[in-house]
């Protein structure tokens, strides 16, 4: 009886702190993934134009953005709206900078009767122009809301 206690004690001991250990290896890593895709967010100089017609959304973008990290320089508004929202890539030719803010404000939904899921991306664009000391430009269009749904209300 002694035995089976004891045999039933430590198993369950030896279950709890392999399991536990796990969890902390993976927490841990989860951390130095988001670590790691800040510092690489900190590095990309972002300028957001706003197209979509309306000029108050230009700062909660601002602010979002920089709270993922990104370093954002400027906001500015154009009077002309342009109907999607576009990612220009402004210094590296394999557009990498671009793709990282896309990949950053991509939108997951979940569509269809068996509920896939769908990415929405902004469309992605290269002009170089090594005088504007800018990686990349987001030009938010009217559909803004589709990446920002928090600011659909504006």
């Amino acid at each position: 009886m002694l035995f089976s206690f004891l045999a039933l004690f430590l198993f369950s001991a030896g279950w709890r702190l392999l399991f536990s250990s796990r969890k902390k290896r993976v927490g841990t890593g989860e951390l130095t993934m988001e670590a790691k895709r800040r510092e690489q967010y900190q590095k990309i100089k972002v300028e957001i134009i706003n197209c979509a017609g309306n000029y108050q959304i230009g700062k909660p973008v601002l602010e979002y953005l920089r709270q993922l990290g990104f370093n954002v320089y400027d906001v500015s508004y154009d009077k002309d709206t342009l109907p999607k929202t576009i990612v220009v890539e402004r210094t590296d030719q394999d557009m990498k900078n671009a793709q990282i803010l896309a990949k950053a404000i991509m939108q997951k939904k979940k569509r269809g009767f068996l509920r896939l899921e769908t990415k929405i991306m902004p469309e992605i664009k290269k002009d170089i122009d090594s005088a504007l000391f800018i990686d990349a430009s987001l030009i938010l269009g009217k559909d803004f809301s589709v990446y920002f749904p928090e600011l659909e209300r504006w």
